[in-house]
C-alpha cells in the first residue's frame, strides 16, 4: 500500500548541467525569450509604482533556476529605478527556487565569474550587494540581523 509519504518530492524537477556553470539557462533560450518579450510591460510596472521616501524597493525573482533567464530583466528594472529616483532608493532584490536549485550559477552570474548578461550587480554596485563581504540587506529593510563572519585577523580583546 503506498501513501503520501511514499510519492512526495521536494522539488518538481532536479537542475542539469555541472554546479556553477550557468548550464541551464545557457541552455534554455524559450525561457529567456519569454521573459525578454515582457521587460517592457514590467518596466511600465515599474515607472508607475508608488514609490514613497524612505521605503525599500523589493524586486523578487520567483524560479530563479540559475538567474540568466531573468538578467536582462533584472537589470532593466534596476536602470530604471536609478534613472527614476538616484542612487538613494534602496532596492532589494530576492531570488527564490527550490532547495537543490543551482544558485551557485546565480551568484557566478551576478559577479560576472560566468558568461551571462549585463549585471546589475557590477554596473550597480553602490546599492545592490549580495555576498557575505558586501552589505546584503538595505538600512530600512531589516530591524533585527545577527551576522556571523570570517576574521581574516583574531581581533584584540582589551585587558
Amino acid at each position: 500500500m503506498s501513501s503520501s509519504r511514499d510519492t512526495f518530492s521536494p522539488h518538481s524537477h532536479i537542475p542539469y548541467g555541472a554546479d556553477g556553470s550557468g548550464f541551464y539557462s545557457d541552455n534554455t533560450i524559450g525561457c529567456y525569450n519569454v521573459i525578454l518579450e515582457s521587460v517592457p510591460l514590467v518596466l511600465e510596472s515599474v515607472k508607475s509604482a508608488s514609490v514613497k521616501p524612505g521605503s525599500v524597493f523589493t524586486i523578487a525573482d520567483y524560479g530563479c533556476a540559475d538567474g540568466g533567464t531573468s538578467m536582462s530583466l533584472l537589470y532593466a528594472c534596476v536602470k530604471e529605478l536609478r534613472k527614476s529616483y538616484g542612487d538613494d532608493l534602496p532596492i532589494h532584490v530576492i531570488y527564490e527556487d527550490q532547495p537543490v536549485n543551482d544558485f551557485k550559477s546565480l551568484y557566478f552570474r551576478l559577479e560576472g565569474l560566468i558568461p551571462g548578461p549585463e549585471s546589475y550587480v557590477l554596473d550597480f554596485p553602490q546599492r545592490v550587494r549580495h555576498n557575505m563581504r558586501h552589505k546584503l540587506l538595505q538600512s530600512v529593510s531589516a530591524s533585527s540581523v545577527c551576522k556571523l563572519g570570517i576574521f581574516l585577523h583574531c581581533p584584540t580583546l582589551a585587558a
